[in-house]
């Protein structure tokens, strides 16, 4: 406990000086951006109607509602990978990740620490899309306040479990920029951010699956839009727990290798 503790002050610290509030609104910016994008498409590109096809796809005739999930959950994406993500690789270009590696420490708990930090600013970044979308007409009040904590909840777990691999390849890698927004790419054309995935090539609807961001998608929907229960759902939460376990033990297994590396160079 006093590992998480002592990691959230000093990210806390850290980020509140090196990344002002213009970085906040930047983000929050976005998906407002991509909730009018939606909007205008809806409107003036499909007259307000959607496709025969779409509505096999999603099941619903809502696309601004599915889109303004998408977008949300986009946000919410960004951020928590991005935060959980990058952690390692400060930790080396500040030259404390070898120190961090060898000290007695846990990993795990550092990097819980991290994504305790960003939960508050993260759902934060996230209604402001929200808002835009309910004013344009999204049905986004047909589900209890319950369940909304409950998909929040478990849409962060899945995310922190991805974010964790990130941080791995990202060290591997040395490089943050190209590797974050090749994810970030990948997520918006893959997993069906804003097209349904069952409108995509099968190829990529096959990779989709192995991405634990596309059952979070569909968790969302089925619940937010189709008023689903969780009973009915298993098959997506079975999907959504095995991949983002999967996700969490290669990266664990990546970082333990790792850390056996650095003793070897530390002690040979």
């Amino acid at each position: 406990m006093t590992i998480i503790w002592a990691t959230f002050v000093r990210q806390s610290l850290e980020i509140r000086a090196a990344f002002p509030w213009h970085f906040f609104i930047g983000r929050s910016l976005s998906g407002v951006y991509a909730a009018l994008f939606a909007y205008f498409i809806l409107q003036f590109g499909f007259a307000g109607e959607v496709t025969e096809d779409f509505r096999a796809a999603v099941g619903s005739s809502d696309f601004y509602t599915s889109a303004i999930l998408g977008a949300a959950l986009n946000v919410m994406a960004v951020s928590c990978l991005m935060n959980v993500g990058r952690t390692l690789m400060n930790e080396l270009r500040e030259g404390t990740l070898p120190a961090l590696m060898l000290a007695p420490g846990h990993l795990p708990a550092y990097f819980f620490a991290s994504w305790m930090q960003q939960w508050l600013r993260c759902l934060l970044e996230v209604a402001p899309t929200l808002l835009v979308g309910a004013l344009l007409g999204a049905s986004l009040l047909q589900v209890s306040e319950i369940d909304y904590v409950l998909l929040c909840l478990v849409a962060m777990t899945s995310l922190f479990c991805m974010g964790v691999l990130l941080a791995w390849v990202m060290i591997w890698a040395r490089d943050t920029y190209l590797t974050q927004n090749t994810l970030f790419a990948v997520l918006v054309l893959v997993c069906g951010v804003m097209c349904p995935r069952e409108l995509l090539p099968e190829p990529m609807q096959w990779l989709a699956q192995f991405i634990p961001f596309s059952h979070l998608l569909d968790l969302f929907r089925n619940t937010v839009m189709h008023q689903q229960s969780w009973l009915a759902q298993l098959d997506v939460l079975a999907w959504l727990t095995g991949t983002s376990i999967s996700y969490l033990l290669a990266a664990l297994l990546a970082f333990r290798l790792l850390a056996r590396q650095l003793n070897e160079r530390t002690f040979a």
